[in-house]
């Protein structure tokens, strides 16, 4: 939508430009160009400006802000675009409600873009490392949308942001972890932090089981060569199935779960 749009913009002082004058028909595409990427460009400003006002890192976000979420969204959307990602997600009718703490393998950095794209009509907020808020434009714009920066050098402070995932979820919004803790940057899946899982045990939440694959080729491909990006909600663990578990076991189960689709995945091709 924000491609078509910033397009259709473009092409009409493109279209002025060229009627009014005459030049030659290559200065008429790179006007367009001009107008294209500068649009994008000053609706990034635009973004960061108002993440920067409404940012507070300090603040308990107990609701995400609708018009943020949906910048995110369309951010996340060009991203995608940029990179020459085509994302092929199913399962996603297994979603009934929004109280879920989703959970997912982590394969690059591009692994919550992926899943927020593929999920247009979820506002999922993630917990995310600290130092992602000095990212120019998109950290304060994710903190203003509730994305949790996690500190993992102060455990005080990281349980602070663990309880406030607890409430986020408590008020019906859906929370998303990758219990890995940092990026497998390959096939296999890294060994889990068991920890993650006491959100949903806390919270009394469903756990919504994501696999995402081939994610890790994109900086190989982008952008000249499409990457095929597989997003699939693998099963949705029942809080009433797991409120006897412990986390370990917990987290034994969702990896299990987790190695069987990908590798149904990976026999499809």
């Amino acid at each position: 939508m924000f491609l078509l749009l910033t397009l259709l913009i473009s092409l009409i002082p493109s279209f002025l430009v060229m009627y009014f004058n005459d030049i030659p028909w290559y200065f008429h595409f790179l006007i367009f160009l001009g107008f294209y990427f500068g649009g994008i460009l000053v609706f990034l400003v635009v973004v960061y400006v108002i993440g920067l006002i409404v940012a507070n890192p300090k603040k308990e976000i107990k609701q995400p802000s609708r018009f943020l979420t949906g910048i995110v969204h369309m951010v996340c959307k060009y991203i995608t675009f940029l990179f020459n990602m085509k994302i092929k997600a199913e399962g996603l009718e297994k979603l009934e409600g929004k109280k879920y703490l989703f959970v997912s393998n982590h394969q690059a950095m591009m692994d919550p873009i992926t899943i927020i794209s593929s999920m247009p009509n979820i506002d999922l907020a993630f917990l995310m490392r600290q130092n992602v808020t000095k990212v120019p434009i998109i950290g304060p714009a994710l903190v203003s949308c509730g994305f949790f920066p996690l500190n993992r050098e102060n455990n005080r402070e990281g349980l602070k942001t663990i309880v406030q995932a607890v409430h986020r979820l408590e008020n019906g919004y859906p929370v998303g972890v990758f219990p890995e803790g940092k990026r497998s940057k390959g096939p296999e899946i890294g060994r889990f932090r068991d920890g993650a899982f006491k959100i949903a045990t806390k919270s009394q939440s469903d756990i919504a089981i994501l696999v995402v694959d081939n994610e890790y080729k994109i900086h190989f491909n982008a952008p000249f060569r499409r990457t095929i990006v597989n997003v699939k909600l693998c099963e949705i663990l029942k809080y009433d199935d797991i409120k006897d578990m412990n986390t370990t076991e917990i987290g034994d189960k969702v990896i299990e779960i987790m190695k069987n689709n990908l590798k149904e995945l990976r026999e499809k091709k």
